[in-house]
Order: structure tokens, then sequence, then C-alpha cells
């Protein structure tokens, strides 16, 4: 299994907000939250980590500065998926506290 830290940060930063990380095992990617906004993307690529890999995205709790690059992985995926270069499906986990 690897671990890679796309972000980190808290509620007092003022620069980003990009508290992510992606656990892979395998050909599987899990992605746990989604801070960031489109800086998500970016990050991905610069890990090597194709979007289209994700497959399970695990959202701890709905602050915005974990959940703001969700929406453009959303975006991507749905692309993916209408041009059949997203074969299989996604899943989602949001917990609330």
């Amino acid at each position: 299994m690897k671990l890679t830290m796309l972000g980190t940060g808290n509620a007092g930063v003022t620069e980003c907000y990009n508290t992510c990380f992606v656990l892979r095992n395998g050909g599987e990617s899990l992605l746990v939250d989604g801070g960031g906004g489109n800086g998500l993307l970016k990050n991905l690529k610069l890990a090597n980590i194709k979007p289209q890999d994700i497959r399970q995205i695990f959202v701890s709790h709905k602050h915005i500065d974990h959940l703001l690059g969700i929406v453009w992985m959303m975006r991507l995926i749905t692309q993916g998926m209408s041009r059949n270069t997203y074969e299989r499906e996604a899943t989602s986990l949001l917990l609330c506290f």
C-alpha cells in the first residue's frame, strides 16, 4: 500500500486549503478528502495519479477545506463516464459528525 499526500492544512491556512491524500494498493486508489478546489487536479498530476484511476472517495467531514476538490473530481468522473473512458463505478462516503 502506498500513501501519497496531496496537501495538508487547517482552517487557519490563508494561502490554500488542500487537505487530501490518496491510498493506492495495486490497481485500486482511494482519495481521502478533496480539498484545494481544482488545485487537487494539479496535485494529482504532479503525483502521477490519474483521476480516472480513483474509484472511491472518502470525505471525513463537511468542511470546505476537505470538500472543494470533490466537485472537480465529480466533473472528471462524469465526463469520463459519458466518453466511455471511465469504465467502472465510482463510490463515495461522507461521514458527518
